[in-house]
């Protein structure tokens, strides 16, 4: 029995071809699942911000975690103004982008430096969504109300989700000025909350 012995030429040839076709399958694959992906509606009215078709909230805070919970409190000045369900509620720690501005952290300056933007995010998905939920229950803007990741009707109670009215919610027009909260208001700032970082 003669011992295989590949000479240098044909063993790259055939390595090259082995790797090309990996590569391809590899790109066609991986096309595949992006494309998949893509395919998933979500609501992301600005780049702080999303909602899936679960009901999921995940938040992007563009300040670092030093040990003093900026992921909780930032978190919580978008989900105040959003009046989102807070058990619904994730935090991420957004990617590199100039739509975050300053992205350093220090100075305990993260809540005074964020408090006005941040809140002005959470409002203006809110306006979307209730924009939405009112053309869904064919209802007026305004007698319909925010409250728990839901938009309600008051005059008759009806409701829906946040998470029904992602697709929709992100057709609607950004509004250009939003009515911030006042202090009376908050529900979530200023209380006792569990931590998300």
């Amino acid at each position: 029995m003669k011992p295989f012995n590949p000479e240098r030429r044909d063993f790259l040839k055939k390595s090259a071809l082995s790797a090309g076709s990996a590569l391809v399958l590899g790109i066609a694959w991986s096309g595949e699942i992006v494309a998949e992906a893509d395919a998933t509606p979500e609501f992301k009215p600005n780049a702080w911000l999303k909602i899936d078709t679960h009901g999921l909230v995940t938040l992007y805070i563009a300040e670092s975690e030093m040990g003093q919970g900026p992921f909780t409190s930032l978190s919580m000045l978008i989900a105040e103004e959003l009046e989102v369900d807070w058990q619904k509620v994730q935090v991420e720690h957004a990617p590199l982008d100039p739509a975050y501005g300053f992205q350093g952290t220090g100075g305990s300056r993260s809540v005074r430096r964020n408090w006005k933007p941040l809140r002005q995010a959470g409002a203006v998905a809110r306006q979307m969504l209730l924009a939405a939920g009112a053309e869904y229950l064919k209802a007026p803007v305004d007698s319909c109300q925010a409250q728990r990741s839901r938009i309600t009707h008051r005059p008759s109670s009806k409701s829906v989700s946040y998470a029904e009215l992602v697709g929709r919610a992100a057709e609607m027009p950004v509004p250009k000025g939003v009515t911030l909260k006042q202090p009376e208001d908050f529900k979530l700032i200023g209380s006792p909350i569990t931590r998300l970082d």
